[in-house]
C-alpha cells in the first residue's frame, strides 16, 4: 500500500490546473485529494475541499475530512498549511515527504505550472500555519 507522500509525488509534473481534480491536471488541494484517494482513504470523487478557498475553509475541510492538527515539527506524509502573509489566510497545501538533503514537500506551484518537488527549506517552513496527520483509514 502506498504512503501519502508515495502517491503524491507519483503526481510530479502533472500541470497545474485551478480547481484541477485530476491526472491532467491538479491544483494544491486536488492533489491531496487524489493522493489520498489512491492510499484508499476517501472514496473516488469524495471532495476534502470545497472548489471556491475561503479563509479558513481549506484548514476546516481537512479536519472534517480525516485530518488532525499536530503540535510538532513536520514528519513523512504530513500535510502542511500554509499562509504566505503574515497573518493571512491558510491558502495553499503540500504533502511532507522524504527528500535527498532531509524533509521535502510535494506541492503544485502556480508560478511554475507543475507538481514539483522541493526541500522543505527554512524560507518554506516559516510559512506553515498547521501540520496535519491524515487518520481517515
Amino acid at each position: 500500500m502506498l504512503s501519502i507522500s508515495q502517491a503524491a509525488l507519483k503526481y510530479e509534473g502533472v500541470p497545474f490546473k485551478h480547481l484541477g481534480r485530476s491526472e491532467r491536471g491538479v491544483d494544491c488541494a486536488g492533489l491531496i485529494l487524489l493522493a489520498v484517494r489512491d492510499c484508499g482513504y476517501v472514496a473516488e470523487g469524495t471532495p476534502i475541499y470545497g472548489h471556491q478557498p475561503r479563509d479558513g475553509h481549506l484548514l476546516q475541510t481537512m479536519l472534517e475530512h480525516g485530518c488532525v492538527k499536530v503540535d510538532r515539527p513536520p514528519q513523512v506524509d504530513d500535510i502542511l498549511i500554509f499562509s504566505f502573509r503574515e497573518g493571512g489566510p491558510a491558502v495553499h497545501a503540500a504533502v511532507v515527504t522524504k527528500h535527498p538533503n532531509g524533509l521535502g514537500i510535494v506541492h503544485t506551484y502556480g508560478h511554475i505550472g507543475r507538481v514539483i518537488h522541493q526541500r522543505l527549506d527554512n524560507k518554506k517552513m516559516a510559512k506553515v500555519a498547521h501540520v496535519l496527520e491524515w487518520h481517515n483509514g
